[in-house]
């Protein structure tokens, strides 16, 4: 299958540190991958294709690391099944699950269960994983995973009348995402990482980068980030690029007025009770169907 391979990636800034024989090696890899993102590969295959010493896999997986896993026989990348069908519910609509437990079936066991942690919607299981991947998530723990020594619990296992962050509200709302929203594995760990920088941008950046994710057309629908996770990752060199973007059309954040203050979810109150009603946006909604959430979310804070 032809990859999708976006023009954004030039503005990655681990790809920018890459030398050029790794860039290289980064598009040879997503050229030569299934359609799970994995190849195997051995120095007579990549270097009857590229004049460069086969270690530079190594430095392009190591570069990459939120992207590229080395496995002993190949390189996995990690968003290739995102960045091409989808995740989630997107993606087992788009009927590419059946084929891809089809295809686990005729590679390594590794790669199986790195898929398996990263899209656990394509279970059940291809035949004889399933006592595998059980163990390998009882070595992790139950339902945490443990990343730089901080410990994320999987947001299946948070409690569903937690609070929502609002700054992850905020960045929820760049991508039309519910607070109910179940998040990916991916971004979670984004979300933790990237959170202090979140909270230390300004109201000014905020509406510059809210700004840049309205537009329909032009250089900042173009360019800009297409999923949370790579958008987290990325923020502040995002944030960076839409002021550029804004300046370039003319948008200044300081005139705009102040972006009206959302309640935590109120599409799910709105849904539950009103489902005939066609959301889009908050600021859209009438002023009766606002006025009903708060008296609604008022009633339901005294019960």
């Amino acid at each position: 299958m032809n990859a999708k391979i976006e023009s954004e990636i030039w503005d990655d800034p681990d790809f920018m540190e890459l030398h050029d024989t790794e860039k290289l090696a980064v598009f040879w890899v997503l050229t030569k991958v299934n359609l799970l993102g994995y190849v195997e590969i051995t120095p007579r295959k990549f270097s009857r294709d590229i004049e460069a010493p086969f270690d530079v896999i190594e430095g392009a997986c190591k570069g990459l690391p939120r992207g590229f896993v080395r496995t002993e026989r190949g390189v996995w990348c990690r968003n290739y099944i995102r960045k091409q069908f989808g995740f989630g519910q997107s993606l087992v609509r788009s009927h590419m699950a059946k084929s891809i437990r089809k295809q686990m079936e005729n590679v390594p066991e590794e790669v199986c269960l790195l898929i398996l942690k990263e899209y656990p919607e394509i279970s059940p299981c291809p035949k004889g994983l399933g006592s595998s991947l059980e163990a390998t998530r009882e070595r992790e723990g139950e339902g945490e995973i443990e990343r730089e020594g901080e410990t994320l619990l999987l947001e299946s296992e948070t409690s569903a009348t937690a609070t929502p962050d609002p700054l992850l509200t905020r960045i929820r709302n760049l991508f039309n995402l519910r607070d109910s929203t179940p998040l990916d594995t991916s971004s979670l760990r984004a979300w933790e990482k990237n959170k202090k920088s979140a909270a230390a941008l300004t109201e000014d950046e905020w509406r510059t980068l809210e700004w840049a994710y309205r537009q329909k057309e032009g250089v900042a629908a173009q360019f800009r980030r297409k999923d949370l996770s790579t958008l987290l990752n990325n923020l502040l060199a995002e944030v960076t690029r839409a002021a550029d973007w804004a300046t370039r059309s003319g948008y200044n954040p300081t005139a705009a007025p102040s972006a009206p203050v959302e309640p935590t979810g109120w599409r799910d109150l709105i849904e539950s009770e009103h489902p005939e009603c066609n959301l889009t946006t908050w600021a859209a909604l009438p002023d009766s169907m606002k006025a009903w959430v708060r008296e609604k979310q008022r009633e339901l804070s005294a019960a």
